[in-house]
């Protein structure tokens, strides 16, 4: 299985934030620093998410839709959400 390559980033946190994070990741059987990764990831998948559905619907109100019968602007619409930001 190949491995992710890894690249260190350094976060200062207040202390009570910190252990509030430690405290949760032991909860949770994890180390601190995959909490982080996991977190980082979900918020950074969340954002594009979101972005996605903005401007997809930017589009859908734009017009720049053609007129046609639902089951194929339904496709036309799960490729419109499928498309990175900016495409």
């Amino acid at each position: 299985m190949a491995q992710t390559r890894m690249r260190r980033a350094q976060v200062v946190l207040p202390e009570e934030e910190y252990n509030l994070l430690r405290e949760y990741a032991a909860e949770n059987k994890q180390s601190v620093s995959l909490l982080i990764r996991q977190t980082v990831h979900k918020f950074l998948l969340a954002d594009l998410e979101r972005r996605r559905k903005e401007q997809a619907l930017a589009r859908l109100v734009a017009g720049n839709t053609p007129v046609q019968d639902w089951p194929e602007m339904e496709k036309d619409l799960a490729k419109m959400w499928e498309e990175p930001p900016g495409a």
